[in-house]
């Protein structure tokens, strides 16, 4: 892929890195907002679409994907951002469900 100046990351990889800072980021304000407001649903729904879209970003058709060079850190770092982007989507599924189970 096309390198960046200075760097070891392809063009590809930096965009999905950005995307994946800017989910975190969503993901600790939902965390922060969640602890004052204890709305578990809305904290719930973002926590699972910020974790689908964090997936997804790794996917080359769907989003931006990785660069296809086995050596480069981005394939070794892929996995582990879809396991914790799984568990994201379970604790936003399960908080949805616990929020409306408490609201009844």
């Amino acid at each position: 892929g096309v390198r960046l100046v200075g760097s070891e990351m392809c063009i590809r990889d930096s965009y999905t890195s950005q995307a994946l800072v800017f989910l975190g980021i969503i993901l600790l304000v939902n965390a922060l907002v969640y602890a004052v407001r204890k709305d578990a649903v809305t904290s719930g729904v973002i926590a699972a679409v910020a974790s689908i879209l964090a997936i997804l970003s790794l996917s080359s058709t769907l989003g931006m994907g990785v660069c296809m060079n086995p050596e480069m850190a981005c394939n070794f770092t892929a996995p582990i951002v879809k396991v914790i982007g799984a568990i994201g989507v379970l604790i936003g599924i399960v908080s949805i469900y616990l929020g409306i189970k408490s609201s009844k």
